[in-house]
């Protein structure tokens, strides 16, 4: 699965990024989302692998990131982007 990217144009929200490999779970937090005026939400991941190059390429102020997901956990993707920061300086 390909991470879906949302175009939204929204000014001043806080970008969101939704990770989760149930779609259902992404779904629920799509709508809890959209509940909270201030948030707009940027795009959906299904794996940990998507997640890495989607925080790198949208740049959310924040990520639902699911703890337990096949192959990559939420807690490796959390390292993985750790590392790669501190290899740049930031």
């Amino acid at each position: 699965m390909r991470c879906r990217e949302v175009n939204n144009q929204t000014m001043g929200k806080a970008r969101l990024l939704i990770v989760d490999d149930e779609q259902v779970a992404r779904r629920g937090l799509r709508t809890f989302a959209k509940d909270h005026p201030g948030v707009e939400v940027i795009g959906e991941c299904g794996d940990g692998f998507e997640a890495i190059e989607a925080i790198e390429r949208l740049r959310p102020d924040a990520v639902f990131l699911d703890i337990e997901m096949p192959e990559l956990s939420g807690f490796d993707v959390i390292d993985r982007d750790r590392a790669q920061h501190r290899t740049q300086g930031l």
